[in-house]
């Protein structure tokens, strides 16, 4: 019968493994019944830092990286949308649907006329 332990020898046919112990996150823990195949825990510390930064600091995130809430909910209340291929919107709008997409004038976000929404989903 195959037998799996914590912290196992070598007589024993697996071992179970804590991850967060296998890749270092906590560098101060070093479990004697471990292999290390990484030390993380510098790189992700390193890493949520910069981005609490720069949240905080108002640049994460850019327009560029924006989701596009706004278009899904109105989709999901099936409101055609009209849109520009900024930020993460390519991904949410599917164009030729409900929705149309614009990439000839990603300058005009917020500034479009009513008539110019409607002329455009009159398009669709």
């Amino acid at each position: 019968m195959p037998t799996i332990g914590i912290g196992a020898g070598v007589d024993c046919d697996g071992q179970v493994l804590v991850s967060y112990d296998m890749l270092g996150m906590d560098e101060s823990f070093k479990p004697r019944f471990v292999r290390r195949y990484a030390t993380l825990g510098a790189t992700i510390k390193d890493a949520v830092g910069r981005y609490v930064s720069e949240v905080r600091g108002g640049e994460f995130p850019s327009d560029a990286e924006s989701f596009g809430m706004a278009a899904l909910e109105a989709m999901a209340s099936e409101v055609p949308v009209v849109a520009t291929t900024a930020g993460g919107l390519p991904e949410v709008v599917i164009d030729g649907a409900r929705e149309h997409m614009r990439s000839d004038h990603p300058e005009l976000v917020g500034k479009v006329s009513e008539s110019d929404l409607r002329g455009w989903i009159e398009e669709v």
